[in-house]
This record gives C-alpha cells, sequence and structure tokens, in this order.
C-alpha cells in the first residue's frame, strides 16, 4: 500500500496537468452532483410551484388579453353607437311622434343585432319619460320592466359617487327571458352628468365570458372573474354572480400586483395567479386563478426518492468514467502544450507555465480575437466597402484590375455591361422623424434585400447600402430592351417593400453602359434622375426607356397667375385665390421637372414676399428667404405634396386676412400709397415726403398708418418693390448688376449690395447664377 501511494504521488507530480485534470474533473462533477441532488431535494417544491405559476400566469395572460380587447371593443362600439346623430336629436327632444319612436326602435334593434354580445339596448328620454327598448319597444318611464336602471340614474343624478359607467346586474325576468339574465350594464349619460337622457347596452355576461373563455382552467382550479369593487362577475357555478370575491372564504386580498402567489388559508395552502383586466372607462378588472397546493404536490414526494436513487448512481458511474478519460485526454493536451509553447515564447515568460491551461486559454483567446476582427472586417466591410467606392469615386486610372477585383470579392456580376438603378425612399423627413439611424440602416438592408431576392431571379445583381435615403442597384443586362422587363420587376418590388417594410421607393434606371469605369458618372446621373419624382410623383418608376419627355419643352413662367394669386391673397379671398393655383399647377405641370421646381420657387419667394408684408407677426417672422424655400421644397419632395402645402399655407393666410379689421378710408389710402410706389419706385427720389405730398397728407400721418396697418415701414415696403423688380430684370443676361440696380430705383451699387444680400442670403451675382 505504502508503495502504491508514493508512486501515485511521484506521477501526479511529473504529470501536474494530468493530475490537475482528474482532480478537477472528479470534484467537478461529484460537487455538481451533490449540489444538484441537495438542491433538487430541497427547491423542487418551490421550483414545481413557480414553473406551474408562470406558466398559468402566462395562461391567464391570454385569457386577460382576449377578454379585455373583447369587453373593450362593446365599450368602444357602445360609445360610438350613443354618438349617432338621430339617437342623440331623438334622447334631446321633449317631443316625438310614433313614427320617430320607431324609426329608433329599429335603429336599437340594428345595433344590437350587429353585436352578439349585447342583450338588450336602451334609449331614456328625460324629456318626454319615455325608454326606447329592444326588447319591449317604446313605453313611459312608470311602465318600463327595468326600474331598477332608472332607479340607478336618479341615484347617479343626486350624488356624484353614485355614477357608474360600468354595472353588472341580475336583470329581471320576463315574459321573453324566463331566466334572470346576468348582463353588464354600460351607462353613457348623453348630456354633462346624469340628469339627463342616458344611453345603456346590456352586455350578456355570459356570452362575453364563455365566447372568450379559453382553456385557462386547469384541473382541479377555480377560475374568477372580478370587478373594480371585488364582485364575482364570472365564477365556477352561476350562484357566485354578484358576490364579493371575500365571501367565498379565501381570506385573499385581491388588491396585490398581477402575478402568481402562495397563500395558506385556513385549512391548506393555495397557489393563486392573477392577472388585471384593463378597461378603456375605469379601474381594470381582475381575473384569478386558485390551485390547491395538495393536487400540486401529491406526487413530488414520490420523486424526491426516485431522483435520490438515481443520483447516487450517476455519481458512481461518473467518478470511474472520469479516472479512464483522464488518463485518455492528457498525451494530447500535453503535447499542444509543448507546441504552442515553443512557438509563444513571449507569452511564456509571462504565465510562468504556472497554470498550463490558463496558458493556453490566453494563447487561443488572442488568436480567436485577431481571426474574428480580420473575417468582420475583411468578409463583411470588404464587398460593400469596394462597391461604394466603385460608385461614388472615378475608377479610370485602374479600371484594368476590376476583372481582378470583381474576382477576389466573389461579386454575382461581371465588369461590363452593366446597369446602375436607385431605389429612393420617399417621404424621407418623415423616415427620419419616425425611425432612430439603427432602425434606419435595418430597413434599407430589407429594401436591398427584397430587391435582390426579385431580381436575381433574371439577372446578375448587387446591392449597396448607400446610407441616408437610398440603395443602389448594380445588374448585369444583356442589352437595352431588358430594361423595360427590369422596370416591370422594380414595380413589383415596389410592391413588397411597402407591403412587408411600409415603405414608398421612387426608382430610376440607368441606361446600359459597356465599361466599368463609366458606373460613377452613371450612378451620379442617375442618383439626380430620381429627382424627377418631383413632378411625376411619390412611388414612379424613371427610366428614359419608359417616360416620354414632357410635351411642352419651352419654359414659360405663369406671371399672369402669379400676379392674380397674390391678388387675391392680398384680398383674403380664397376661393379664386385657389382656382388660380390650381390654373397654376396645370401650367407648370407641363414642365420639365427642374423647371416645375424653378416655376414654384418663385411663385413661393412671391408669396412669401406677400405675406411677410400682412401685419400678421407669424408669417413676418418666418424665413422666406431663397434657401429656406429650397430646403421645404426638398422636403415635401414632389410637386403635389408642395402645392397641397401652399394651399393650406394661403387658405390659413386667407382666414388670417379676412378677420383683420381695417376702416374703409385706411386701406383705401395704404392702397393709394401702394399705387403711387407702384408706379414711382424707379425714381431714385421717392420717399415717405413725396408720396405724403403727392396724397396731401401729413408725413406723420402717412407713416404711422402705413406701419400700423401692414405692420411694415413705408421705406422697407418701397425697398421690397424695387427688390422684386431687381429679380425680374436679373432673368436678361444683357443686363449688367449696375444696369439692373439704376433701373429698379436704387442710388447705388454700394448701398444695394448689403440689402439683397440681407434678403437673399447671397450676392447678386450668385443668385443670377442659381437662376441659371
Amino acid at each position: 500500500m505504502k508503495f502504491s501511494i508514493s508512486h501515485l504521488w511521484r506521477g501526479a507530480k511529473r504529470r501536474k496537468t494530468y493530475a490537475q485534470i482528474l482532480v478537477y474533473f472528479i470534484v467537478a462533477c461529484v460537487g455538481i452532483l451533490v449540489i444538484s441532488t441537495l438542491f433538487l431535494s430541497i427547491v423542487s417544491s418551490n421550483t414545481l410551484m413557480r414553473t406551474i405559476g408562470n406558466h398559468s400566469k402566462l395562461q391567464l395572460h391570454h385569457a386577460v388579453e382576449t377578454l379585455s380587447f373583447t369587453m373593450n371593443w362593446n365599450i368602444d362600439y357602445a360609445q360610438r353607437s350613443s354618438l349617432s346623430t338621430p339617437i342623440r336629436s331623438y334622447a334631446l327632444r321633449s317631443l316625438t311622434t310614433p313614427h320617430e319612436d320607431n324609426l329608433i326602435w329599429n335603429a336599437l334593434v340594428e345595433l344590437k343585432d350587429n353585436n352578439p354580445y349585447i342583450d338588450s339596448i336602451y334609449l331614456i328620454n328625460h324629456y318626454n319619460r319615455k325608454v326606447v327598448d329592444t326588447r319591449h319597444g317604446v313605453s313611459e318611464n312608470d311602465e318600463f320592466y327595468d326600474q331598477d336602471i332608472l332607479s340607478m340614474l336618479d341615484r347617479a343624478a343626486q350624488h356624484a359617487d353614485e355614477r357608474k359607467s360600468i354595472v353588472p346586474r341580475l336583470l329581471e325576468a320576463d315574459y321573453i327571458t324566463p331566466i334572470e339574465p346576468r348582463i353588464i350594464s354600460l351607462i353613457i349619460p348623453l348630456e354633462f352628468d346624469y340628469s339627463g337622457s342616458t344611453f345603456v347596452v346590456n352586455i350578456n355576461a355570459d356570452a362575453l365570458i364563455s365566447a372568450n373563455r379559453t382553456n385557462t382552467a386547469n384541473a382541479g382550479s377555480q377560475l374568477y372573474v372580478l370587478d373594480g369593487d371585488q364582485n364575482i362577475i364570472s365564477g365556477n357555478t352561476q350562484t357566485d354572480f354578484l358576490k364579493n370575491f371575500s365571501e367565498l372564504g379565501y381570506h385573499y386580498n385581491v388588491a396585490r400586483k398581477p402575478g402568481f402567489y402562495e397563500h395558506e388559508g385556513d385549512q391548506s395552502g393555495y397557489l393563486i395567479v392573477q392577472e388585471e383586466i384593463p378597461l378603456n372607462v375605469l379601474g381594470p378588472w381582475t381575473m384569478i386563478e386558485i390551485f390547491p397546493k395538495s393536487e400540486i404536490l401529491k406526487d413530488i414526494n414520490t420523486l424526491k426518492s426516485q431522483t435520490f436513487i438515481f443520483f447516487g448512481c450517476i455519481l458512481l458511474a461518473t467518478i470511474w468514467i472520469i479516472w479512464n478519460l483522464s488518463r485518455k485526454i492528457y498525451s494530447p493536451i500535453q503535447e499542444l502544450i509543448v507546441a504552442v509553447t515553443s512557438r509563444n515564447r513571449h507569452m511564456v515568460e509571462d504565465h510562468r507555465l504556472s497554470n498550463e491551461f490558463a496558458f493556453l486559454s490566453d494563447v487561443f483567446t488572442e488568436q480567436s480575437q485577431e481571426l474574428d476582427a480580420y473575417s468582420r472586417n475583411q468578409r463583411l466591410l470588404a464587398k460593400e466597402s469596394f462597391l461604394q467606392e466603385l460608385l461614388e469615386t472615378d475608377i479610370a486610372h485602374r479600371a484594368e484590375r476590376m476583372e481582378q477585383q470583381f474576382n477576389q470579392f466573389r461579386l454575382t456580376i461581371a465588369p461590363e455591361r452593366l446597369t446602375v438603378a436607385i431605389l429612393r425612399i420617399d417621404q424621407f423627413q418623415s423616415f427620419t422623424d419616425h425611425y432612430t439611424d439603427r432602425d434606419q440602416r435595418l430597413l434599407r438592408f430589407g429594401v436591398s434585400n427584397i430587391a435582390k431576392e426579385r431580381l436575381q431571379e433574371r439577372w446578375p445583381v448587387e446591392t449597396v447600402d448607400m446610407g441616408k435615403d437610398h440603395i443602389a442597384v448594380i445588374l448585369n443586362l444583356q442589352n437595352e430592351s431588358d430594361i423595360v422587363e427590369l422596370c416591370q420587376k422594380f414595380k413589383r418590388c415596389q410592391g413588397d417593400i411597402e407591403h412587408y417594410l411600409s415603405i414608398g421607393t421612387t426608382v430610376a434606371v440607368s441606361p446600359l453602359i459597356e465599361q466599368v469605369h463609366e458606373l460613377h458618372e452613371s450612378y451620379k446621373q442617375t442618383y439626380h434622375l430620381t429627382d424627377a419624382r418631383f413632378q411625376l410623383g411619390w412611388g414612379s418608376i424613371i427610366s428614359e426607356a419608359v417616360n416620354a419627355e414632357p410635351s411642352n419643352p419651352t419654359f414659360q413662367y405663369p406671371e399672369d397667375k402669379e400676379k392674380l394669386i397674390v391678388q387675391w391673397l392680398k384680398k383674403g379671398e380664397s376661393i379664386p385665390l385657389l382656382a388660380q393655383l390650381d390654373a397654376f399647377e396645370i401650367l407648370i405641370q407641363k414642365f420639365h421637372y427642374s423647371e416645375s421646381k424653378l416655376a414654384a420657387t418663385m411663385l413661393l419667394l412671391s408669396i412669401g414676399k406677400t405675406l411677410r408684408q400682412l401685419p400678421i407677426r407669424a408669417y413676418q417672422a418666418s424665413d422666406w428667404s431663397l434657401s429656406a424655400i429650397q430646403k421645404q421644397l426638398d422636403q415635401l419632395e414632389t410637386l403635389e405634396a408642395v402645392l397641397d402645402w401652399i394651399k393650406r399655407l394661403l387658405g390659413q393666410a386667407c382666414s388670417e386676412i379676412s378677420s383683420l379689421e381695417i376702416s374703409p378710408r385706411s386701406l383705401s389710402i395704404i392702397e393709394e400709397i401702394k399705387n403711387v410706389v407702384n408706379q414711382q419706385y424707379q425714381d431714385q427720389n421717392l420717399s415717405t415726403k413725396l408720396i405724403s405730398d403727392q396724397l396731401g397728407l401729413s408725413v406723420n400721418y402717412v407713416r404711422n398708418l402705413f406701419k400700423t396697418e401692414t405692420k411694415q415701414s413705408l421705406m422697407d415696403f418701397i425697398t421690397d418693390r424695387r427688390m422684386e423688380e431687381v429679380i425680374k430684370l436679373m432673368a436678361d443676361a444683357t443686363l449688367t448688376i449696375d444696369e439692373i440696380v439704376l433701373q429698379s430705383g436704387f442710388t447705388s451699387t454700394v448701398s444695394f449690395y448689403p440689402i439683397f444680400k440681407k434678403k437673399y442670403g447671397m450676392t447678386p451675382a450668385a443668385y443670377r447664377k442659381e437662376m441659371e
């Protein structure tokens, strides 16, 4: 024996790793088995209770969702029915004819027949003392068979604490219903309080509960539905209806949070699961399921005994397996340690090989992290980065290496006969407002997948997330005729994207290009082509192969319509204004989309100028600069959306203008002042004094009247009129800026330049260039 023990000790010292493996395995496995056995014997019953509790809670939650939905639907149905104009009109009149009574009765019967849960509906008219009932028709209050509801309404009218919106109760039996029905009355006052006419919907409690009952109740359990006062709406027996839950003898406080609880009763314990049933018009109801512990734990003791025997056998078998397994796995581990040590000398000095497993773990962790990082950076990003570079940069200088790089990244497309398509997200401002950056990336990823799945059935295709508002699609086509079929495929893609992601898209398709180095220029042109949705609208598919040129290529701005729009705006006349705006829309729809956008911009500049002259502070503070208008047009995206926005803006402006109170005399003087300015604005000597002298009025009176009524000084008005002329003259390329300034009434360019830049945010030369 001494020799055997000393022999084992020396062997363990020589093979330290083997000894560690053996000891660790034995200690770990024996410890796990022993702890598991003890743990199971101690907490098995609690675990079983929690399992049953969680399972029952989940079942109960599903039942609660169903019942809550149905009950809230009935409440909404009753409330919407009470808002019916014929019902409210009838209920608030003191004199009604039999024919009107019959019409209302038919309406109530139709409402009842449309809802399978409704037992009956009452319309109680406080003014003619009549009750229209779906059961008995029309009767006087004193003769109405349900005096209980009338008494309840009388008490509610006198005492606020008696007012209830939902009342479970028993309805008296009559010749129509010989058995007392259990109902839930929904009481909806048609006036400010309970003293007026009332709309009452009686829900059949049995029909409501039975129609929404699932397999929630388990064997041996008791299931109850309680209202806010803990009265029983549904129980295991019909006699429990309207009993208070405290009368059942469970001695359990229902006023707890939803969940499951262990409760000790008088004789035995219970597992009680409860959930709240949220309702729209008052506090929640409660659903409770009660399990006797004796039913749950009756087999647990037998299970414990069998488990102890089974774990004991496993413990003995485990020790024997560990002994043999440790001997077999040691040799390859030792070889691995020697090999790794020879290749990682820099790590050996740090670890001193005090723990060989820790050393191996550190080495493998470091190498795994390096491989994972390389794999992620190369496999996931390289391909997309390469495609983005193809589209965003000019690669003509290295086009000869493209085929090699296409093979390197295993692209499905070939570097010739390519077509670029852009899927641009419609209503992008709303898209960014509703989704986080992460969600936007996920949705663009979804758009890419849908497009690729649709198109790869027919052509080699690659998709690229270009960020922000669009996805790029690169395809190999055989010839130009394929573009028509491609557009049809994209139409189905748009439908799938709208259906699955609720995102609208505009698609632009480029012509076929022969070489890959043309891809960058084709991508830029195709992206700009998506701007044609300004005229074509959201969801368009834009391609030279399917879109015809506008019928009227010559741009002529409808200045006469603009003048009429401004004229009617100043007068606050919305109907003729909107008519002229519709005519303006018809005219500019014939132009190229860029010209339509320019026309809309010019119209908005004129409208903005007019609105700033109004004595309305909100419009005077608005930013009507060219950059602000262009930003608004970019956000609205389509001509239809722009004109709808303009119509809403001008409709509101006309309403506010028509509400302004200006005396006829003041209005006449202001119009005379504006006429003088419009006729003489080119006169460099035009001033407030000159205008006052011509009208025969004092300078102070003219200055103060104009400022008070228009909220703008007269000199500012003169400057705005001259600036308006400057903008018009800029369209004439033969005139220099200096000539335009002098013809518009300004004294010098020195004073003109600061005024122009302040108003439009740029120099006159830059503005003229942008107009071109």
